[in-house]
């Protein structure tokens, strides 16, 4: 009785999930076992004891290498299925620093990306800044919360964007040289990045780059 009332007080019910999405994260997350597999393995290679030990497992890394491209392309596949799936991956890809593995995983683990606000999207990718203070304490601000699995992904493009994205690399040429530690920079470059995926895929244009080396 009391959902039923409540249910009816609502102006508007709030969006089901999109089943779309459940498949799609269980490959992909297929996918990441796959690549933590090869990590393991390629450990192993560097730590075997003879070499014919080491070429069984560099055998069994490039086959593992042959599974992960085989799935990253079905995958891809299944996205660009449906057109509104393959716009949003035409557009993330876009933007330097981001490829195809982590557009995937923006589209697949984070639906609401162009659907949020600028706080709501850095939140949910665990890169948003929250305070760490208590009365007179006043302490270093942290992220916290958000998809674990969609923030690693973030954090790769956010290293890759500070070498390749001329815009957010000279935003992270300027925290550094404002003395902002490196960890730091990248955190805010990652959220930068998020910001500027999510504002892509609301206005459905590509990325440009802004800056201009003087």
């Amino acid at each position: 009785m009391l959902i039923a009332l409540f249910t009816a007080s609502l102006e508007q019910l709030p969006a089901l999930p999109d089943a779309r999405f459940d498949k799609l994260a269980a490959e992909l997350t297929y996918l990441e076992q796959i690549e933590q597999q090869i990590a393991l393995v390629k450990t192993f290679a560097e730590t075997a004891l003879s070499e014919a030990i080491k070429r069984r497992h560099l055998r069994e890394v490039a086959r593992l290498e042959t599974c992960r491209k085989a799935h990253l392309l079905r995958l891809e596949k299944t996205v660009r299925d449906d057109c509104d799936l393959a716009q949003r991956l035409d557009l993330l890809i876009s933007i330097k620093g981001i490829g195809l593995r982590s557009a995937l995983c923006l589209i697949i683990r984070l639906p609401e990306l162009g659907h949020a606000s600028r706080a709501e999207i850095a939140a949910l990718a665990g890169v948003a800044p929250y305070d760490d203070d208590s009365g007179k304490y006043h302490g270093r601000r942290r992220i916290q919360g958000g998809r674990e699995r969609l923030r690693k992904s973030l954090f790769m493009c956010a290293f890759t964007a500070t070498r390749h994205n001329p815009d957010l690399a000279a935003f992270y040429t300027r925290l550094r040289q404002n003395g902002k530690e490196h960890l730091c920079a990248v955190i805010a470059v990652a959220r930068k990045l998020i910001v500027l995926a999510n504002t892509i895929l609301f206005r459905k244009t590509e990325w440009t780059p802004q800056y201009r080396k003087n």
